[in-house]
């Protein structure tokens, strides 16, 4: 009886033993289970950010790729063509120039000045762009005085308006305060390049207006509308894409890239503004933009 007895207690102790070795092995392996999830959870995680950020790369190398292709076909044709011009122009003044009547000169010197102006813009435009793409344009905003500043960029491209016959109107609104928090230099090559694209796409004789709104409690919008060619849909939507600028001729085939609209929209961006196009075509075109009033720069 002692002995069953014994062996009876020997078996329900082993039972005991093997139910908890049991059970605190279910429990290990559970706590692995739950670990080894967790780990393969994170790694999914790390390998998904990885990816993402190898993906936000090759977009950055495309773009990079993109403007490096359109830099380099803008100096090897829209920057040649206006050089081609000017050399064949000034080659027929020094062969040929006892030959022209003072009439035919000064048409000829009229060709070289305008061939000029565009090289220098462009030029103007390319040392900024890449200016900007190496992060080496300053940002200095500061509250100035937009209805001078405008009247000073208009003194500087006078001749751009007389040399077309152009009717230019001012219209800034009386009621608003012109003080805007903003970059100086980076609203006159804004105001300038939107003008200079006015007055390219304007027919001879046309009328471009340059005017003031309030357009909230924070901004004033400044606008330029022109009676020219206008444009469709299609190339309204591709004016600020990089990836789609192509070279434009204007009314009297001046020279144009699209650049300018790029810096434009860049700099719109930079001083916390935005700029949108109105435009049809044969009935012109009403560019508008936004800057901060000066009583924002504290904001």
């Amino acid at each position: 009886m002692i002995f069953q007895g014994t062996i009876k207690k020997l078996r329900e102790t082993i039972a005991v033993n093997s139910t908890r070795e049991i059970n605190d092995f279910a429990a290990s392996f559970n706590k692995m289970s739950h670990e080894l999830y967790h780990y393969q959870h994170n790694l999914e995680l790390q390998v998904e950010e990885r990816t993402k950020k190898i993906e936000q790369k090759l977009k950055e190398i495309q773009k990079l790729n993109i403007e490096k292709d359109k830099f380099f076909t803008i100096i090897s044709h829209d920057l040649r063509s206006p050089f081609s011009g000017l050399l064949g122009f000034i080659g027929l003044l020094k062969n040929e120039y006892d030959d022209y009547s003072d009439e035919k000169r000064k048409q000829i010197i009229g060709n070289v000045h305008r061939n000029a102006e565009h090289t220098y813009e462009l030029l103007d435009n390319l040392l900024t762009w890449s200016r900007i793409e190496r992060n080496k344009t300053p940002f200095n905003p500061e509250k100035i005085d937009l209805e001078a500043l405008i009247d000073n960029v208009l003194v500087l491209i006078q001749t751009n308006f007389s040399n077309k016959e152009l009717t230019l109107n001012k219209q800034l609104d009386p009621k608003i305060n012109h003080t805007v928090y903003a970059d100086k230099e980076m609203v006159k090559l804004i105001i300038r390049n939107l003008l200079y694209n006015a007055v390219k796409y304007t027919k001879r004789g046309g009328r471009i207006e340059i005017g003031t709104q309030s357009y909230d409690e924070k901004y004033i919008k400044v606008f330029i509308k022109d009676n020219g060619i206008g444009m469709d849909e299609s190339t309204r939507k591709k004016l600020f894409d990089l990836e789609n600028i192509s070279s434009v001729k204007g009314t009297e085939n001046e020279q144009g890239t699209g650049l300018g609209l790029i810096l434009v929209k860049e700099f719109v961006k930079k001083n916390s503004g935005k700029i949108w196009v109105e435009s049809k075509v044969d009935q012109g075109s009403k560019f508008s933009f936004t800057l901060p009033k000066g009583d924002q720069s504290n904001n």
